[in-house]
C-alpha cells in the first residue's frame, strides 16, 4: 500500500494467489499417495472485543450498558446528545444510542434510505473516566480481517469518510470508500491491512470549525475531547456476543443547536458502521511443506535470507537452509518461524496469525529467549498438529 499524506480511492486490497500444490504435509521428504484435493469448512474464531479493539492513549472499557434519553455528556454518556435530526413529531430519539437500541423514532430527518431497518442488536458502549461513561479513543487491531457495512446516516451534509492507517512514524494513508461518502446503505469492504491498526475518519471541507477540514489528527484518531480542537468524533458499541462493533461519526463541531437553522450537533449518527473481525483458523502448513515446495508467495523464494525479515540468526543461511537445519534449541525454532511466516503469506485470515506477529515473537527470544515456547506455539499451527495444509 502506497503510504502518503492526504487521501486517494479506495482500492480493493489483493491478497496473494497460490498455485494449488500437490506435495506433502510434516516433515516428510517424498509425496503422498494422493493428491485429492479434499474440501473441509474451515474453523471460525471466536474473537473478545479485548483482542479487536486496540485503546487510545487512555484506556477504554465496555463497562456500562447503553441507556439513550438524550442526557447529554455532562451528566452521562457522551453521545447521548439531542439531536438536530429531530422529526416532526419532535421526538428526540435521533442519537447513535437509540439507533445501536433499536429505539431511534421513525421521524428523525436527514435519513439515508435503509437506515431504519438496520438499528438495534448492541448492548454496551466504549468509554473512560468516572464510570466509563467519557469519550475515549480506540482503533482496530490490523492482526485480523474486517468486514465494514454502512448501516445508517443521518447526515445534513454531506462528507467524505473511509479508513486510515498509521506508520509508527506518524504518517497517514487516508482510504476514501465512495459508496460510504456517497451514503450508500448496507455498502460493505473488507478491511485486511496486513498488521496495520485502522480507524475510521471523516471529513468535511466546509464544516471547517469541527476541526475535519484536515483530518490527519482531527477527525481520525477518535482521541479529541470537546473544548478544543480535535474534537471526538466517534462513538463504538458492542453486542452482547463482543464479536460486532457499531461506530456512530460526527462531522461537525460538537454543540447543540437543535431548533436553530443549520444547527450543529453532537449526535454521533452521521455516518454509522458495523465492524465484524472475519477471523478464519484451521489452517498450517509443516515446515516440511515448505522445505519440499519451492513455491513460496510474492515477494520471498527458497533463496531468501532469513535474516532479510528476523535478526540474523543463522548468519548467511537463506530461508530454505534453516528449514533443511535438523536438531532442537534454536535449530527447531527456525524450521517453525520460517514456516509459521510462510504460512502467514500464504494463508492470510485463514492462518492464526499475521507475518509481523510471526516475526517480532521470533526476534523478541534471540537471542537467549524461551525458544521451546515460540517454537511450540508456531508447531500447534500446523497441520503435523491436527490443521488442514490446503496447499497440499
Amino acid at each position: 500500500m502506497t503510504t502518503m499524506h492526504g487521501f486517494r480511492p479506495y482500492a480493493t486490497l489483493i491478497a496473494v494467489s497460490m498455485a494449488v500444490l500437490s506435495g506433502c504435509a510434516a516433515d516428510r521428504t517424498t509425496s503422498p499417495l494422493s493428491t485429492q484435493n479434499t474440501q473441509i469448512s474451515p474453523l471460525v474464531m471466536a474473537l473478545s472485543s479485548t483482542q479487536v479493539i486496540v485503546p487510545g492513549a487512555t484506556a477504554g472499557s465496555f463497562t456500562n450498558a447503553i441507556v439513550a434519553n438524550n442526557s447529554g455528556r455532562a451528566l452521562t454518556e457522551f453521545w447521548d446528545n439531542s439531536s438536530a435530526d429531530v422529526g416532526a413529531s419532535k421526538v428526540q430519539a435521533c442519537n447513535v444510542g437509540f439507533f445501536a437500541l433499536g429505539t431511534m423514532a421513525l421521524d428523525c430527518i436527514n435519513v439515508a434510505p435503509g437506515s431504519f431497518a438496520n438499528q438495534g442488536g448492541f448492548t454496551k458502549y466504549f468509554g473512560d473516566g468516572p464510570g466509563a461513561r467519557d469519550a475515549t479513543g480506540f482503533m482496530f487491531a490490523g492482526a485480523y480481517s474486517y468486514t465494514v457495512t454502512l448501516k445508517g446516516s443521518f447526515a445534513g451534509d454531506a462528507s467524505e469518510v473511509g479508513w486510515f492507517t498509521k506508520t509508527a512514524g506518524g504518517v497517514y494513508t487516508f482510504n476514501v470508500v465512495s459508496a460510504w461518502s456517497s451514503r450508500t446503505i448496507n455498502s460493505s469492504i473488507t478491511i485486511n491491512t496486513g498488521g496495520q491498526n485502522w480507524g475510521f475518519f471523516i471529513r468535511n471541507g466546509t464544516l471547517t470549525d469541527g476541526g475535519c477540514a484536515n483530518p490527519n489528527t482531527n477527525c481520525s484518531d477518535a482521541e479529541g475531547g470537546f473544548t478544543a480542537k480535535p474534537f471526538q468524533q466517534f462513538a463504538l458499541f458492542e453486542n452482547t456476543a463482543e464479536d460486532t462493533f457499531l461506530v456512530g461519526t460526527e462531522d461537525n463541531l460538537l454543540e447543540l443547536f437543535p431548533d436553530a437553522p443549520n444547527s450543529r450537533d453532537s449526535d454521533y449518527n452521521d455516518y454509522i458502521f458495523s465492524v465484524k473481525a472475519d477471523v478464519i483458523g484451521g489452517q498450517g502448513c509443516s515446515p516440511g511443506y515448505w522445505k519440499n515446495h519451492s513455491t513460496w508467495p510474492a515477494g520471498y523464494s527458497p533463496n531468501t535470507l532469513f535474516s532479510a525479515v528476523f535478526e540474523n540468526a543463522f548468519p548467511g543461511k537463506t530461508m530454505q537452509q534453516v528449514l533443511a537445519t535438523g536438531g532442537g534449541g534454536l535449530n527447531a525454532l527456525g524450521r517453525q518461524t520460517v514456516g509459521a511466516f510462510l504460512n502467514a503469506k500464504a494463508l492470510g485470515v485463514n492462518y492464526d496469525l499475521t507475518a509481523q506477529s510471526v516475526i517480532d515473537q521470533f526476534n523478541a527470544v534471540f537471542p537467549g529467549g524461551n525458544y521451546d515456547s515460540v517454537k511450540n506455539t508456531f508447531e500447534a499451527l500446523t497441520d503435523v498438529n491436527g490443521r488442514i495444509c490446503p496447499l497440499n
